[in-house]
């Protein structure tokens, strides 16, 4: 299961959505945006509790894919791909990209330093439009799946952001033989190019 989930990771900075219908995405504050294409879902928000963001079906799975509870950060936005896609080929739980803010994380230090909650595999410091800003690479797993993360933490205007992306999967030996289609690496670098393009083209404003 781990081994699926770092292929679906180590695939996401191939395009293949070069032709694909994109739409700009501002935050109510007018602090940041991105883009996204238009195969993503639009996560809405039917719970209102800080660190707990419960949506609907197509951005959920056993762990959520759209907040973070293990910081309990606030999330802004959430983009996830369609999971009717996949309904023949269950391995495939929920994908999504995030922005979420932060509020336990006052000062910069502790901004990047990331969460005690997180399962963190490695980390480097690296830069996107002008910013620095610190990548962690996190998984999580329970009995018949798991969860993987490559989550951006930057500390602008007093504020700790985090954005990326929340994958989660469900083993193979949880479905009775010859009862699912498998989900295939074509089907991750499909999925996994839908999503980098709001890490790509993720900016703040002012």
């Amino acid at each position: 299961m781990r081994a699926l989930l770092a292929v679906c990771l180590s695939l996401l900075a191939i395009p293949t959505y070069p032709n694909a219908t994109l739409h700009t995405f501002t935050s109510p504050d007018g602090v940041f945006q991105f883009e996204y294409p238009s195969v993503l879902v639009h996560c809405t928000q039917k719970q209102a509790r800080e660190g707990w963001w419960v949506p609907d079906d197509h951005c959920n799975s056993q762990d959520g894919v759209c907040d973070d509870r293990g910081s309990s950060a606030l999330t802004i936005a959430c983009f996830a791909y369609p999971k009717d896609e996949f309904k023949d080929k269950p391995e495939f739980s929920a994908a999504a990209f995030f922005v979420a803010e932060v509020r336990t994380a006052a000062t910069e230090e502790s901004c990047l330093k990331g969460s005690q909650y997180w399962l963190i595999q490695r980390t480097e410091v690296t830069t996107s439009h002008f910013e620095r800003m610190k990548r962690f690479m996190t998984s999580d797993a329970w009995t018949g799946g798991g969860q993987t993360g490559e989550i951006y933490r930057v500390f602008r205007g007093r504020t700790c952001y985090e954005f990326g992306i929340q994958w989660a999967s469900t083993k193979p030996s949880a479905f009775d033989p010859g009862t699912i289609k498998q989900f295939t690496k074509q089907d991750a670098v499909k999925v996994s190019s839908a999503l980098q393009r709001p890490i790509d083209s993720f900016a703040f404003l002012n």
